[in-house]
């Protein structure tokens, strides 16, 4: 018997999948995950990773940062496809809420990236992150609403798998 032969393929479901341990990149692993975290607020809590971008950095610099200064990413390496954004979506500023005077809200533009090594990250304290998750696109509406989860369906080429008021 030739070695072709007795080959048997891992489980895609995995011991992450079992616990349903949305920290863990091994889990799910038909599918894309899309990193999300949670700030210590009461609404909006869940979003993607965002940064400010500073004056003379690159867009996708920023996204970076996003990722870096929420998540201590030691263990983590990601790989970022472009260096333009796959996409973005805008909000207004909650009432009471102003970034400056000429501001009433805030464009957010969305980079893929892989990731290349690691598998759980660790937060970063004074980011203001309180959790994370990594959650399929089946998962996204449990996590975030609006604009934000409108965009990320268009950008993951599928229709929306739940009611447009969500």
């Amino acid at each position: 018997e030739t070695e072709y032969h007795r080959f048997r393929p891992a489980p895609r479901f995995t011991a992450a999948d079992e616990a349903d341990d949305r920290h863990s990149l091994e889990r799910r692993l038909d599918d894309h995950l899309y990193l999300l975290v949670k700030k210590d607020r009461a609404e909006h809590a869940w979003q993607l990773p965002q940064a400010t971008r500073v004056e003379d950095q690159t867009m996708r610099e920023a996204a970076e940062d996003a990722l870096v200064d929420g998540t201590q990413v030691e263990n983590v390496i990601p790989w970022f496809v472009s260096n333009g954004p796959s996409g973005y979506y805008h909000y207004p500023f909650p009432a009471g809420y102003a970034a400056d005077d000429d501001c009433v809200g805030a464009h957010v533009f969305i980079y893929f990236a892989f990731m290349v090594r690691g598998n759980r990250l660790q937060i970063n304290p004074a980011s203001g992150i309180v959790d994370y998750a990594w959650v399929a696109r089946d998962e996204l509406h449990e996590y975030v609403t609006g604009e934000c989860l409108r965009q990320l369906h268009t950008m993951t080429h599928g229709k929306m798998l739940v009611p447009n008021g969500a």
